[in-house]
This record gives C-alpha cells, sequence and structure tokens, in this order.
C-alpha cells in the first residue's frame, strides 16, 4: 500500500506545486505512460543512437552515459518509458481505476507520516498511546498490545521511531520491551 500511495504521491507533484496541468499533462511526468493503448504521442521518435552528435551532445548527461538505444522524441528529450518500468507500475496497481483513484486521491499525509517527515513533531506520552491505538487497530484489528507476541510488539516500535522520532525509552514503555533491547534492533 506505501508503494501505490508513494508513486501517486509523486506523479501529483506538479498539481500539488501549483502547475495549471495534470499529472498525465505535465512534459515531465511519467503518468501518461500507465494504462494507455500507445506510449507516446510523439510522431518523430528516434533512437538516441541514430541522432547527431551535436543533439547528444546538447541532451547527454554530463558523464555521458545514454544507452543509444534510448528512444528520444522530436525535441531531443529522453523519454521516461526508457527509465521507467511501466509494466511495474502497472502490475503494482493492476487496474486503471485503481491507479485512476489514487492519482487523485490525497494520501500525503500517509506518506509523509511514514516517510519520517512527521518525526520531526514531538509527541506527548498521550499522543504517542493514541497513536500506538491506531495502529494497533489499522494492523492487527484493534487486538489489545498485550495480545501481540514480541515481534509485533518491536514491528510496533519500529513503526512508532519512523513515523513520530520516539526515543527507545518512550517506546519501551510504550509496548512494554526493554530499552536496550529495542535500542539494538530499532
Amino acid at each position: 500500500m506505501y508503494i501505490i500511495q508513494a508513486i501517486a504521491y509523486v506523479l501529483r507533484n506538479p498539481v500539488k506545486a501549483g502547475g495549471n496541468h495534470t499529472p498525465q499533462g505535465y512534459r515531465w511526468s511519467t503518468a501518461r505512460l500507465y494504462f494507455v493503448d500507445t506510449k507516446s504521442g510523439c510522431n518523430s521518435l528516434r533512437r538516441y543512437g541514430e541522432i547527431s552528435y551535436q543533439e547528444r551532445r546538447r541532451i547527454s548527461t554530463k558523464d555521458g552515459t545514454v544507452d543509444r538505444n534510448w528512444i528520444v522524441d522530436d525535441k531531443g528529450m529522453i523519454l521516461p518509458e526508457n527509465y521507467v518500468s511501466v509494466s511495474e507500475v502497472e502490475r503494482i496497481y493492476g487496474r486503471a481505476t485503481r491507479f485512476m483513484y489514487y492519482l487523485n486521491s490525497n494520501c500525503e499525509t500517509m506518506v509523509e507520516l511514514d516517510s519520517g517527515v512527521m518525526a520531526k513533531t514531538r509527541y506527548s506520552d498521550a499522543e504517542l498511546e493514541a497513536n500506538l491505538r491506531e495502529l494497533l487497530t489499522a494492523r492487527y484489528k484493534g487486538c489489545s498490545l498485550e495480545m501481540l507476541g514480541v515481534q509485533a510488539r518491536i514491528a510496533l516500535a519500529a513503526t512508532m521511531k519512523r513515523r513520530y522520532g520516539a526515543t527507545p525509552a518512550r517506546l519501551s514503555r510504550l509496548v512494554g520491551i526493554e530499552k536496550d533491547v529495542l535500542s539494538k534492533l530499532i
């Protein structure tokens, strides 16, 4: 689920940045590549190795590492389908409707939580306990902490550390595992 939300999060960046276009309409986005009949709307595609030396110098990377088989458009743009696994993204989403749902959903908060952005905030013990209860409900269908094994509690502590920046001492109190053990494992 994180991968699904993270891909959609990245594809929404042009819209979030204030651009007046859809993710599929943004020139540098790969959103236009997924779940379409034709992978490129450009009629004059060429292989990088087939263009002139001057054109290659203009569009190549600093170290000159561009695969000669990559496809470029009529403006010399190296097309994203050369370096993005379109089939893998389509496999992850499974259906175009699911892709569109996540592309149009606002999952930024969940992605930011999982990526650790929220760890920069200081939480009280009560707030951490409330977040732990929410995590228990989401992952373990409301099981109590006491019902979980040691491995599950360590996994919860690792998630709490990543999401909220909680210290091993605080996590030890929350999940009931010795601080020294948690410090080594998370």
